[in-house]
């Protein structure tokens, strides 16, 4: 074997070990780094949950929430807490739209909720008072800061049943009116239902007039018969010599005036 070729072998083995190396080296370092990963993975599952953060409540309070969560989970390790679970429990409240659960560290909870927004009262035959919201929804009155100024519907809730078309009807009021860009919501105190003629009437108690509005099936048309009225007469006119205001006609808005 010549000198040139014992060189090149001398370089192969050289180059061959040299790579063994790097492979040992790097394996090490894999298994040091997998061996870090699975303690702060044990590490982190044995951390209890110890605290709560809740964002986006405005009615109902942060201990309410609380007590839905920390029943059985406060001290659990986090490795055993379900998010699911949680989420669950606490959309179980009915002031509670939905709401979004995740962990923001090892061991903190961070609750997003989103409230239901009540458009009206719901006023049964007992006297009962309870909340809706826009999409039928109902849920248990209560008092709370910046109450809205709202409408009572009645007549939709009988012996411990809502009629929910009759309901529906009643919110499809409620909606078409804001979407009208009227502000004759505000001022009706009460959206009654008719179960018999299956028919709705409007009480306007400050203003001491009503609106028989009938049958909810043509309620666009009638809902802009009314706009136009409401923005052409009611809003400049005084309306206290008005009885009422008939919607029930085709194409037309019949007004009855008091009697002097």
């Amino acid at each position: 074997m010549n000198e040139t070729a014992l060189k090149r072998e001398n370089s192969s083995q050289t180059s061959t070990t040299h790579k063994k190396r790097l492979y040992l080296q790097l394996l090490l370092v894999l298994l040091a780094l997998g061996s870090l990963f699975l303690l702060a993975s044990k590490w982190n599952s044995q951390q209890s949950i110890s605290k709560i953060t809740i964002t986006g409540n405005k009615i109902i309070s942060v201990s309410e929430i609380e007590n839905k969560i920390f029943v059985n989970n406060f001290h659990l390790p986090a490795i055993d807490v379900e998010l699911s679970q949680i989420r669950e429990r606490v959309q179980s409240h009915s002031f509670v739209k939905y709401a979004n659960v995740f962990k923001k560290n090892s061991d903190v909870i961070e609750v997003e909720i989103t409230e239901r927004k009540p458009v009206a009262y719901l006023l049964d035959d007992t006297g009962t008072i309870r909340y809706t919201d826009e999409t039928g929804s109902v849920f248990a009155y209560r008092i709370y800061n910046e109450m809205p100024d709202l409408p009572v519907i009645s007549g939709v809730a009988f012996h411990n049943k809502i009629c929910n078309e009759a309901l529906a009807g009643a919110l499809e009021i409620i909606n078409q009116s804001k979407l009208s860009n009227m502000s004759l919501i505000s001022e009706v105190s009460e959206i009654i239902y008719e179960p018999v003629s299956h028919s709705y009437r409007l009480l306007v108690t400050d203003r001491g007039y009503e609106i028989v509005l009938g049958q909810t099936r043509d309620l666009n048309n009638k809902m802009e018969m009314l706009s136009k009225l409401w923005k052409s007469y009611l809003t400049k006119q005084s309306t206290c010599v008005i009885s009422n205001i008939d919607l029930r006609w085709n194409e037309k808005v019949v007004v009855k005036f008091k009697k002097v």
